[in-house]
């Protein structure tokens, strides 16, 4: 979880660490010493991890073998490049690895990207030469989906013959698509089966066209970055170096917003091609744009164009993307083969899918329509302004909005949400309590600090539900647990959350550089940033969310509760421990005084619902499914195992049926602008079609319906 850099997080020590450092590594008879920038951002990363990390690993043989596994298999996780000999021949800096990143060396790096380079450039023939010529489907063949299961073969033989599978296996499910499609195409469009394994392989081949071009495309910058992300991996799931450009992407996927023209970019071969286009952005509102466009030069205004054909997609994003009034002249190749100068000028794009939303939820046997229902995606905030948007705020103002209505009761959709910031998670949970310990977070040799909600009041006083799922994290994990322990709110969903009870800091490198050297530095930048897992977080009594989640009080039927998922399941992740409890009052008006009737009532609906029935077959089937991971490559094996496949998913569909006696009514504000928006209708009619079809959510509405207290 990154949080706000003004956040009380004591980092004198490892300043002044750094400091001392940097006296000794900076210092030299030359008043300007020139220093190689790998090795600088390697000692930048290290003594980072080594002084921030909440429980870093020690550098030492054992660090360097995993290291060593690690980016191998970061690099070739299917193991179709790297042979045998390749893995003993580097086998030589297994262990000598920590004594190269303590050294500032890149020995082990630079003979790997040597070799891996090479093999690139030898198996693009595999595939050219297996795709020239129909595969045999009549054969009695299988494929490996596991990758954990295979191992590195002994020989450029070996190597083709795993090539010559997985690119079967790739044609034999485009062909299969193709012939399922075929049968609906009336007979005179209809094609033979031999034409359409073709089609198949003409596919898979202008695929592999594109990956290999991407490959090629890589640079030491992008090695780099991938070997620097292992070793911070290593001391926990959640540390890993991010190069400039990728910092950018968290920062505009945690705000929700960014600065553009609102255009979605995918490579295509040599080009930059359009893939889809953000409604209401400023590239939508010039309206020459289209999808499929084909982007061949980018100009700064009226400055000269700059030719983007073979670039990298994200180097053409760096000179499309600018800041809100600027504009842009994009040179665009049209479907019809036309050129068009397009001038567009920089906007606000905001990504409207990100940000919370709400909706009142009609049950029409009961008649009650006055349960508010919120959905939030993520704890998102803009860490880069002051009065930017955030969840919190959002959460609030979705609360007033249905307060003005007359909202009686509300659920909280917290489903899927993988969490975000700290501090909204802190106040969403002070709409619904008053003031007073939230989370206790921990630093390393420091003593657990209390986080408080300091704001009196309540925002919604009425009783209130809580959706989890298995990928409910951090933030919406501290929320569920603060709201649970102070018996404010029902928590509702899977058997668990995902169990992430860490808190993470990014550290911008380029600002540590600066505070360190007093020269010039600017030949070294931009250096990138490094996200440390810097905390702990504890619920307020004393336990914590690392790898165990937040129990629900009512648990409801999950295709997943069968399958390990979730932070356990990382070998990386931090121990579960256990606290002191922070001073907090439970309330006593809360829902456990009607938990044991509720359950009861619940546990009777879900176990005549033919919804949750399948939903339980399904995840012991997909449990089996993740234990056979062989796929036959005989053609009719194949289709007898889609068959059954598709079965099952037609079971699982028909019971999630639209429900008839479900609805959704937009708050009154939302339908004056459904009715003069025709794009913002779209979208939310869209969401209204699949609130009617989520059993989970019905449910949860149920249940709400059944409380009857749980005032504060």
């Amino acid at each position: 979880m990154a949080q706000k850099s003004n956040r009380k997080m004591n980092f004198k020590r490892l300043w002044s660490v750094l400091l001392l450092i940097a006296l000794v590594f900076f210092s030299g008879s030359s008043p300007a010493p020139f220093f190689n920038k790998e090795s600088v951002l390697m000692e930048l990363v290290m003594n980072s991890l080594k002084y921030g990390h909440y429980d870093p690993k020690p550098v030492n043989d054992e660090f360097s073998k995993e290291v060593f596994e690690g980016f191998l298999n970061r690099l070739d996780n299917q193991k179709r490049f790297l042979i045998r000999s390749d893995i003993e021949f580097l086998s030589q800096y297994e262990t000598k690895i920590d004594d190269q990143i303590k050294m500032g060396s890149y020995e082990f790096l630079n003979a790997t990207i040597s070799i891996i380079e090479k093999r690139i450039q030898e198996t693009q023939e595999f595939y050219q030469e297996e795709l020239k010529n129909p595969f045999d489907y009549s054969m009695i063949d299988s494929f490996q989906t596991d990758r954990d299961k295979y191992d590195y073969v002994s020989s450029t033989g070996e190597l083709r013959e795993r090539w010559r599978r997985n690119l079967k296996y790739a044609t034999l499910v485009r062909t299969y698509n193709g012939v399922e499609r075929n049968k609906d195409k009336a007979d005179s469009l209809q094609k033979s089966f031999d034409e359409i394994e073709e089609n198949a392989r003409k596919k898979v081949l202008e695929n592999h066209e594109e990956w290999f071009n991407r490959l090629d495309k890589q640079e030491r910058d992008d090695w780099l970055a991938a070997y620097l992300d292992v070793i911070a991996n290593l001391n926990d799931p959640h540390t890993g170096y991010f190069p400039p450009k990728d910092k950018e992407d968290f920062d505009i996927e945690m705000s929700g917003r960014l600065e553009g023209i609102g255009a979605r970019l995918s490579q295509s071969g040599d080009y930059i091609k359009v893939v889809d286009i953000v409604a209401g952005s400023a590239c939508w509102r010039q309206g020459d744009l289209e999808i499929n466009d084909l982007i061949l030069e980018v100009a700064q205004g009226d400055e000269e164009p700059k030719d983007v054909v073979g670039m990298r997609v994200d180097h053409a994003v760096k000179l499309i993307r600018g800041k809100k009034g600027t504009e842009v002249r994009l040179t665009v190749k049209k479907v019809d083969g036309s050129t068009k100068i397009i001038p567009i000028v920089r906007d606000v794009v905001q990504l409207e899918q990100t940000y919370a939303r709400s909706v009142f939820l009609e049950n029409k046997n009961t008649g009650n329509s006055k349960i508010g229902y919120i959905y939030l995606p993520k704890f998102y905030s803009n860490f880069n302004s002051p009065n930017g948007r955030t969840s919190s705020g959002d959460v609030r103002n979705e609360v007033e909005r249905m307060k003005g209505e007359g909202v009686e009761k509300i659920i909280l959709d917290l489903r899927n949400n993988g969490g975000g910031s700290l501090e909204d998670a802190i106040k969403m949970v002070g709409l619904f309590v008053d003031k007073g310990p939230v989370v206790q977070v921990k630093a390393r040799d420091r003593q657990p600090q209390i986080y408080q909600d300091f704001e009196s009041g309540i925002v919604f006083e009425g009783p209130l539900v809580v959706l989890t799922n298995f990928f409910s994290a951090s933030a919406s994990e501290i929320l569920a647990a603060a709201l649970q322990d102070y018996n404010r709110a029902l928590i509702i969903g899977a058997k668990n959350t995902y169990g992430k009870g860490t808190v993470q800091r990014f550290i911008e490198l380029d600002r540590q550089m600066d505070r360190l050297s007093k020269g010039d530095n600017s030949y070294l930048k931009p250096l990138g940033s490094l996200k440390i897992t810097v905390q702990k977080f504890y619920r307020i009594d004393g336990k914590s969310t690392q790898l165990k989640g937040v129990t629900p009080d009512i648990i409801l039927p999950d295709n997943y509760e069968l399958i390990d998922i979730g932070e356990k399941d990382y070998e990386n992740a931090l121990v579960w421990d256990e606290i002191s409890s922070a001073d907090f009052q439970t309330l006593s008006a809360g829902v456990n005084s009607e938990i044991k009737a509720i359950q009861k009532n619940s546990g009777i609906r879900v176990k005549k619902d033919p919804y949750f029935m399948g939903v339980k077959s399904n995840a012991e089937y997909l449990k089996d499914q993740s234990e056979s991971t062989k796929v036959p490559l005989n053609f009719d094996e194949y289709t007898s195992m889609q068959k059954l496949k598709k079965e099952r998913s037609e079971e699982l569909k028909k019971s999630a049926k639209a429900i008839e006696d479900f609805n959704a009514i937009p708050l009154p504000e939302d339908q004056v602008k459904m009715d003069e928006d025709s794009i913002f209708s779209a979208k939310r009619e869209k969401w209204f079609k699949s609130i009617k079809k989520d059993h989970h959510l019905y449910e949860a509405l149920n249940i709400t319906s059944d409380l009857k207290g749980n005032t504060p």
